[in-house]
């Protein structure tokens, strides 16, 4: 079982900080990579270490705006045209253009939406989104449980997608704007950037 393997399955047993040591393990061995820092995004996510989770997953997207960036810069033509077929109304969110392309990569947004919102403090003001977040535990702790808890909120993974698309991407969308070192996409020291 690889190291990677090991990590998960502590995960799904609940043994979270024995998941983070095999993940660092990772590093110190390989390095880090966009996958590797949302599992540990992940990991926190599920220890309920919601600011760790955050800082994370935002280190994850700003190395893959890094990637994004250094293929346009190469001329790599799948990140050119994607780039370009996008309307300039999108483009002019961003701080940088290379950050429009995050309009594809939902599943991201979504991890950080999360992570934002599914803190006790907010989901006590917003108990609406209880069952998503609980949903959302489920199906990333990947305990063979998610099921369950659609049911028990007669809920559709369809519908709960919707739901997510109007009520949490857009606050990550919107700490991604703001919180993203867009002047510094250049430099992938990630964990100096957003762990400090």
């Amino acid at each position: 079982m690889s190291t990677f393997e090991l990590a998960v399955q502590a995960q799904r047993e609940r043994k979270f900080d024995l998941a983070i040591d095999y993940y660092q393990q990772i590093i110190n061995e390989k390095g880090i990579s966009v996958n590797l820092l949302q599992s540990i995004a992940q990991a926190f996510y599920l220890k309920k270490q919601h600011d760790l989770a955050v800082n994370f997953n935002l280190a994850a997207v700003h190395l893959s705006l890094h990637t994004f960036l250094e293929n346009y810069k190469q001329g790599d033509p799948a990140a050119v045209n994607a780039l370009q077929s996008l309307p300039e109304t999108i483009v002019n969110q961003f701080p940088h253009p290379i950050g429009a392309l995050l309009i594809h990569e939902k599943n991201i947004i979504r991890h950080v939406s999360h992570a934002l919102l599914d803190q006790e403090v907010i989901l006590e003001k917003a108990p609406n989104l209880r069952p998503y977040a609980e949903i959302y535990y489920a199906q990333i702790i990947d305990d063979y449980t998610v099921n369950g808890v659609l049911q028990q909120y007669s809920l559709t993974e369809k519908a709960v997608l919707e739901f997510e698309v109007e009520h949490y991407l857009g606050h990550g969308y919107q700490l991604l704007l703001n919180q993203i070192k867009w002047d510094q996409l250049d430099n992938t020291d990630v964990m100096n950037l957003y762990m400090n």
